[in-house]
């Protein structure tokens, strides 16, 4: 059962825009938040420890997937939107292998 309501491309973006906007790495996690909220605090957090160079190209790799699956699921007739993405993950995979 999920408590949480699946969020457009827009609205996970304003979620992550919160999280970095509002949260201080450190304080207190709700449970309740989102889990994009959650999420985006755990990328700043890799962020700000350095942990793994590349460690911010699997955040973004991640934010695209999740965004191709809402178009394939929500928007199928959406096909220019969906190979701008799948181009810019396969850059990031590209990127990886460096």
């Amino acid at each position: 059962m999920n408590l949480h309501r699946i969020l457009t491309p827009e609205e996970e973006a304003d979620f992550r825009k919160w999280a970095r906007e509002n949260h201080k790495i450190g304080a207190d996690i709700s449970t309740g938040w989102h889990p994009v909220v959650i999420h985006e605090i755990g990328v700043m957090t890799l962020e700000q420890y350095d942990i793994g160079k590349k460690q911010p190209i699997y955040g973004e790799l991640d934010n695209l997937r999740r965004e191709l699956d809402y178009f394939i699921v929500h928007e199928p007739q959406s096909k220019k939107a969906m190979l701008k993405i799948e181009k810019r993950i396969s850059e990031l995979q590209n990127e990886l292998e460096k």
